[in-house]
């Protein structure tokens, strides 16, 4: 059976594969897996980060979109986590994207599913996924990130997300001019000071 994709899906794979960074931010259930494993050259390392529950999904739509003899490792903890080798695909849960070994191949393909489970920024899963993203960027890699949800409360978790990326900066200039953008603004409560949000400038680019 010839897989085929959609047009909108078309249109996907020929934005991946001109971006070396990209944020792919299709609704749920419209096939950015598909996506992906159109737009890879299936000889470059991949490396596929996903919830636990995806990991055995990836494998099994790598063997439909580019082959039932492409490789594909699932590492199932930690201690199993690598980097991949040209011409293979390591599928790895966040919680085990643990990778002691630097040694990374030049271009390896980072594909980060369910981008938004890194939107809090500042805990050990986003610390484990940031030290892979700068060896990925240091390496001349790619990194493309997938979500149908990339700002699900707020704006900040928009930047947190493109910021492990070279896109945060190239869309906003920096955190601080991104605040003024969307009209963040600090306010002092019972629970200490917290962030409120206020309706983005047309210079944010939103809408």
């Amino acid at each position: 059976m010839t897989l085929t994709l959609l047009p909108y899906q078309e249109e996907g794979v020929a934005f991946l594969q001109s971006k070396d960074y990209a944020l792919l931010a299709d609704d749920p259930g419209l096939g950015k897996t598909a996506q992906v494993l159109r737009s890879l050259d299936p000889q470059q390392p991949v490396l596929v980060i996903c919830p636990k529950v995806a990991k055995g999904v990836w494998k099994a739509e790598a063997a439909k979109w580019i082959g039932p003899n492409y490789p594909v490792t699932i590492c199932k903890s930690k201690a199993q986590a690598r980097y991949p080798h040209a011409g293979e695909m390591v599928i790895m849960s966040y919680d085990s994207a643990d990778i002691t070994d630097n040694y990374i191949q030049p271009k390896t393909l980072l594909v980060a599913d369910e981008a938004h489970l890194v939107k809090a920024g500042n805990n050990k899963r986003c610390a484990l996924f940031r030290t892979i993203t700068r060896q990925v960027i240091w390496n001349q890699g790619r990194i493309w990130l997938l979500t149908g949800t990339p700002m699900p409360n707020n704006p900040q978790e928009l930047w947190n997300i493109l910021a492990y990326t070279p896109m945060a900066d190239e869309a906003w200039g920096n955190e601080r001019n991104f605040f003024r953008l969307f009209n963040g603004f600090r306010i002092q409560t019972n629970f200490g000071m917290q962030v409120k949000w206020g309706k983005p400038t047309p210079a944010a680019g939103i809408g």
